[in-house]
């Protein structure tokens, strides 16, 4: 699409004498994008990276004679067009039976479809890929969309969108393996069992990265793999990045209240003040699976589901008929929470229940009324007794939200993989991935320190013995830092706290803040050296915000950095910038 084309989200600013607009394409973008035409066919060879002869006749089991010298892979614009049994026993052999996991489904992503949340019209084309052997059986399928945009992947590439475009290229269409809307961890690339399921694997991974080049994507990205999947497709080319997530595990529990005395004092009473304030305020908390769900059920939650996005910077991606169609079609894989207030539903939680895994989704409750606690007993208390109660490993209570760390959700990493096509981009993302994955594992285990389990509970050191452990106090403050695309962030900072950063693994001149649609970022000084800024610095980049790369080298002698939040203050155009005071260790301090 030529430059002039682009169709940019969100509204233009003046800051600093400069005019800063976004550079990613909305939703709303018109021009259409083109399905591929064509099967892919790989030899043998070309399907298989492994030391495995795959000869002419060879087949998966006595029953089934399966010509595997050449796997054909069709694109499919459709999931409609492979049978759920097919897709279904993909899907199954992909997961595990005891671990099956629900979003990749042929029934849920089928409703996501034909509710046209995930169509054409709304920026997802339907590109699945379907493997097949010499006589015509499904060996693997791919969940696989052509995209004009990157939102609802909830894997944050805005930043490469936009370096993209100053590149002189264009980053969309782009090619993205996931389930829409959905950040959960699954498997996906999806394949039969059998002796020769590597070499089927390896087919589909390098036939994603052929039509990368056949489509003129700029890249196939593979968004909450498996880490399994996300080590494999990394020894075949693909750049590997990492996320995080808030995760329950059940440590063999059998009641609410022995998950609690796993917990420190402190926060076992604040759970308990919380979820005495549903008692106080008469709210009925119910757990609805399969036939239990009405079909008012879903029109109420829809309703709540809309004062959520409406409210909070949140986009509608989910229509009504989704609902509907996916709780008609998954049965009793659906958990919905719902909250009563004298009869009246005023409130409720989504979520999907796999194998041995709880998926927590969506949330909502009524317009124009607040309900203390209720969004963590419906998102986070009940899903954990519900978890108990059916002897499930673990809950996944979706992206973000540091405050889910007190509630016993601790910190987990997440995976993608992306293939860029353009060899001089790939290399220059691959250097910035390198340093994000810094951050990243640093963030990880300086969340871990925020724990609330009592000491010894999740088998964890005490204390980061390599970094020295200079600064006790400052690890134990780090309860908002989040890291996306290589920047710390203080997240909504409303109170004063700190965080202590071993220098040698801080490459971060910045501290960020988002409110509302902008990015604002400045600089600081420490011993009177400058971090290559001399004024703040503001991005416009629509109406969901996204951290970008802003990585500047950290001046300085110290070994540590203690950068401490401690004034908001107005600046002249009326935005909340902030003030950092920063010092070192040894109690000297710079003001920026």
């Amino acid at each position: 699409m030529d430059q002039e084309e682009h169709a940019y989200f969100g509204n233009s600013r003046k800051t600093s004498g400069h005019e800063i607009r976004a550079l990613f394409w909305g939703r709303e973008r018109k021009k259409e994008l083109q399905p591929f035409q064509r099967d892919l066919s790989l030899s043998a060879e070309e399907a298989t990276t492994a030391n495995v002869e795959v000869s002419r006749g060879a087949t998966q089991d006595e029953s089934n004679a399966a010509d595997l010298s050449t796997i054909t892979v069709s694109v499919i614009s459709s999931i409609s067009r492979v049978s759920a049994e097919e897709w279904d026993s993909c899907a199954t052999d992909a997961s595990g039976v005891e671990a099956i996991n629900p979003f990749v489904l042929h029934d849920f992503l089928l409703s996501l479809e034909e509710s046209k949340s995930a169509s054409q019209e709304e920026g997802w084309l339907a590109q699945h890929l379907v493997a097949r052997d010499g006589v015509g059986n499904v060996l693997g399928v791919v969940p696989l969309y052509l995209k004009s945009h990157s939102y609802g992947e909830y894997v944050f590439d805005h930043a490469w969108a936009n370096a993209y475009f100053r590149y002189g290229g264009n980053y969309y269409p782009k090619l993205q393996s996931c389930v829409p809307f959905t950040p959960a961890t699954g498997p996906r690339i999806l394949v039969r069992a059998g002796p020769f399921r590597e070499q089927v694997f390896d087919g589909l991974a390098k036939a994603m990265q052929q039509l990368t080049h056949q489509m003129k994507a700029s890249s196939i990205n593979v968004t909450f793999p498996r880490e399994n999947e996300w080590e494999r497709m990394g020894k075949l080319g693909y750049l590997q990045r990492i996320g995080m997530q808030y995760h329950w595990e059940n440590r063999n529990y059998k009641s609410f209240d022995d998950f609690l005395m796993d917990l420190k004092q402190g926060k076992r009473k604040n759970i308990r003040q919380e979820r005495k304030k549903i008692q106080v305020q008469n709210l009925k908390m119910k757990r609805l699976r399969g036939d239990d769900i009405k079909p008012y059920h879903w029109d109420a939650f829809y309703d709540f589901y809309r004062n959520t996005t409406d409210n909070k910077w949140g986009q509608a991606y989910l229509s009504r008929e989704f609902f509907h169609m996916m709780g008609s079609r998954m049965g009793d894989k659906v958990l919905l929470v719902v909250a009563e207030d004298g009869g009246e539903l005023v409130g409720g939680a989504l979520n999907l229940i796999g194998g041995d895994t709880l998926y927590g989704r969506n949330w909502g409750c009524a317009p124009r009324v607040y309900y203390p606690s209720l969004h963590f007993e419906a998102c986070y208390y009940q899903a954990i007794e519900a978890a108990i109660e059916w002897g499930l490993k673990r809950v996944e209570a979706g992206a973000q939200g540091e405050h889910k760390i007190q509630r016993g959700y601790i910190p987990k990493a997440t995976y993608s993989c992306h293939y860029i096509a353009d060899p001089d981009f790939r290399r220059a993302i691959e250097s910035f991935l390198n340093q994000e994955t810094l951050q990243m594992r640093l963030a990880l285990e300086l969340l871990e320190e925020t724990s609330p389990f009592k000491e010894g509970i999740l088998g964890t050191s005490d204390g980061c013995d390599e970094y020295d452990r200079a600064d006790q106090e400052s690890y134990s403050c780090c309860l908002d830092v989040l890291t996306r695309s290589g920047v710390l962030l203080e997240y909504l900072p409303k109170y004063r706290q700190s965080i202590c950063l071993p220098k040698a693994f801080s490459s971060s001149g910045l501290m960020t803040l988002f409110k509302e649609d902008c990015l604002y970022s400045r600089g600081w000084q420490v011993n009177g050296d400058d971090c290559n800024l001399s004024e703040p610095q503001v991005q416009e980049i629509g109406d969901i915000a996204h951290p970008v790369n802003c990585l500047r080298s950290l001046q300085g002698s110290a070994n540590y950095v203690s950068i401490q939040v401690w004034k908001i203050v107005e600046n002249g155009d009326g935005y909340e910038n902030l003030q950092y005071h920063v010092r070192n260790l040894d109690g000297q301090s710079d003001l920026p």
